[in-house]
C-alpha cells in the first residue's frame, strides 16, 4: 500500500484533513527512523517489529512480524484460496 493510499483510508475513517493526516504520518516515521538510527528496536502491537542488524559495517532493518498479523494473513490467504 503505498503512503497515499494509507492517507485517503485515515481520512474516510477520521474527521481530520488529508494535510492533518500526512502530518501525524510523517511523524510516525520520522520516529521510527529515529529509534532504529540509534539502534532502538521499534514494536507496534499487533503489527509486528523493526530491529538494526549489523554485519561488520553493514547495518541492515530487520522486521518480525507479530503472532496477530501472521494468524490473520494465513486466514485470509486460506480463505481466498477455497
Amino acid at each position: 500500500m503505498k503512503k497515499e493510499i494509507l492517507l485517503e483510508r485515515i481520512c474516510e475513517r477520521t474527521n481530520i484533513s488529508k494535510s492533518r493526516a500526512n502530518q501525524m504520518a510523517n511523524f510516525i516515521l520520522i520516529k521510527i527512523k529515529d529509534a532504529l538510527h540509534e539502534r532502538n528496536a521499534v514494536k507496534l502491537a499487533g503489527f509486528g517489529s523493526f530491529r538494526i542488524k549489523t554485519n561488520g559495517s553493514y547495518y541492515r532493518v530487520s522486521f518480525k512480524p507479530s503472532r496477530m498479523l501472521l494468524v490473520r494473513l494465513n486466514s485470509e490467504s486460506k480463505a481466498n484460496k477455497i
